[in-house]
């Protein structure tokens, strides 16, 4: 065993140069962790920019219009917590409930602004209460099980089948306009029209 003591001691270059040598290493270790540092908050800011980005095209897919002196921050945060929004690294979200299951957005997104009307412009709005009409056809079977062990099959027979379609000229019908047809209708417009007329009516978001 070698004993401290008697060990060569450092001469002042050496002590010199070891000292150098630790600040170097504490140097490169600073500078990169600020480099992760700002990595991490571009990723982020990125993210952040990615998402409002998506949020907006969802909520404009909707139809339905913010008024305009709701500020577009705060709509985003209202957004994000009132439907549990879970954001993912690219940018990408999903609506939750309150059990965690994942939800339709444009569906949670229309009960979100019947629960808030003072957030939206009333000329967008005023359709909804219709828009969440039930129609057989659209229901679930989980769905239909519900509301027949809730109201009855006489009730539930009483449902309409189908969304009746929009009273709007197909040069003013909009995308949204389209999603409210059945099958049938739409089969009919584009067997009388073409099929270029959907991509014209599919472009028109608002």
């Amino acid at each position: 065993m070698i004993d401290p003591e008697t060990q060569p001691l450092l001469t002042t270059e050496q002590e010199t140069e070891l000292e150098r040598l630790r600040l170097e290493r504490i140097t490169r270790e600073t500078e990169l962790a600020e480099t992760q540092k700002q990595i991490a908050a571009q990723k982020a800011e990125h993210r952040d920019r990615v998402f409002r980005h998506n949020l907006h095209e969802a909520v404009k897919a909707t139809g339905l219009k913010p008024l305009s002196i709701i500020d577009p921050d705060d709509l985003v945060q209202f957004v994000q917590i009132g439907l549990r929004l879970e954001v993912n690294e690219d940018g990408t979200f999903t609506a939750h409930d309150e059990r965690g299951r994942v939800l339709e957005f444009e569906k949670a997104f229309r009960t979100f602004a019947i629960q808030r009307p003072h957030l939206f412009d009333g000329r967008t709005t005023k359709r909804l209460q219709d828009d969440n009409a039930l129609y057989r056809s659209e229901m679930t079977i989980a769905e239909k099980a519900a509301y027949i062990a809730k109201s009855g099959l006489n009730n539930f027979q009483r449902l309409p089948m189908h969304r009746p379609a929009p009273k709007v000229s197909l040069d003013r019908m909009t995308a949204t306009d389209w999603q409210r047809l059945t099958p049938k209708q739409k089969a009919g417009i584009v067997e009388a029209h073409g099929s270029e007329i959907v991509s014209e009516i599919l472009k028109r978001r608002k």
